[in-house]
């Protein structure tokens, strides 16, 4: 499951995979990004692209009921 989180961030979000992981030179990135983490910062980032979402619809909305009073 973890490695799926990952994917997701990769694809949906442009994550560099190598920043959810160790490295050679940083070996403590697994410890840090923990499955519960990685799915805590998925779901913030979805989160935040829907709001911006409902945001950009509702604008919309707004602007075709504008009759240009």
């Amino acid at each position: 499951m973890r490695k799926e989180i990952i994917q997701k961030l990769v694809d949906e979000f442009d994550e560099k995979a190598s920043s959810f992981n160790n490295t050679e030179t940083n070996k403590q990135r697994e410890k840090f990004w923990t499955y519960n983490r990685l799915l805590n910062y998925y779901r913030k980032l979805v989160d935040k692209r829907d709001e911006a979402l409902v945001e950009q619809f509702e604008l919309e909305d707004f602007n075709k009921r504008d009759a240009g009073f």
